[in-house]
């Protein structure tokens, strides 16, 4: 097994986690939305996901090659 795996998935989780909740309350206050919480995770949890994954990935498997 890779050793590269648990901490890119660690990773991803966490990043997971504080981007979400971030850009709820970016949501949230900048532009004063009323949207709840769960609401707001149904509509963006696969793109945040998305984005996630490409940059945890960049930089767990792809920024350490010479």
């Amino acid at each position: 097994m890779n050793p590269k795996i648990l901490p890119a998935l660690i990773s991803v989780v966490v990043s997971f986690i504080v981007l979400t909740v971030l850009s709820f309350f970016m949501t949230k206050f900048l532009l004063n939305s009323n949207q709840d919480f769960m609401t707001f995770f149904e509509e963006k949890w696969l793109m945040t996901l998305a984005i996630v994954v490409v940059f945890v990935g960049y930089k767990h498997f792809f920024s350490n090659r010479k």
